[in-house]
């Protein structure tokens, strides 16, 4: 069982790409009280990346050709 579901997973993915697309057109976005400066760029484009895999993996579970790697767990 996932931590999230494929919703939040893709939900989280659409967010980090509006904010790495917010920091591409500014020096600084916030978020709330959290503000976010373009040095800080590779962070944001590591949880893109993170959030693809994650979105890709849930959807490939949902289809039922899951395998989940670290756990041991292959389905499908």
């Amino acid at each position: 069982m996932s931590a999230w579901t494929l919703e939040e997973a893709k939900q989280y993915l659409e967010e980090a790409l509006d904010a790495r697309s917010r920091i591409l057109r500014a020096q600084e976005y916030g978020i709330g009280d959290r503000k976010t400066k373009r040095a800080e760029l590779e962070q944001i484009n590591e949880d893109i990346r993170f959030w693809r895999k994650e979105v890709d993996r849930l959807e490939r579970a949902q289809r039922g050709k899951s395998f989940v790697v670290g756990y041991g767990v292959k389905s499908g």
